[in-house]
């Protein structure tokens, strides 16, 4: 069989690609929780989410939100910027 090996993206689709798919860096649901834990480990039950319009940005936050809703936190506020905006 054949291998794909992930080196650059983050998106939950990489998935779907099959048995033989391995990445090298965290997709977006695993790193979203992992920050959503340490945040609110911090004793944050109240955030605002900044990150860039696209799909990694959009990714990240929803990801983010779901989990850190789980956890008992709430998400205030999101701003998603265009990248390279000053």
């Amino acid at each position: 069989g054949r291998s794909h090996i992930n080196i650059g993206s983050s998106g939950l689709k990489i998935r779907t690609i099959g048995a033989g798919q391995f990445s090298v860096l965290g997709l977006d649901d695993v790193a979203s929780d992992f920050a959503a834990q340490d945040v609110y480990a911090s004793g944050a039950r109240k955030v605002a989410i900044i990150v860039p319009i696209n799909g990694y940005g959009q990714g990240m936050a929803s990801a983010f939100e779901k989990k850190f809703a789980a956890l008992g936190g709430t998400v205030t506020s999101a701003l998603l910027y265009t990248e390279g905006q000053t």
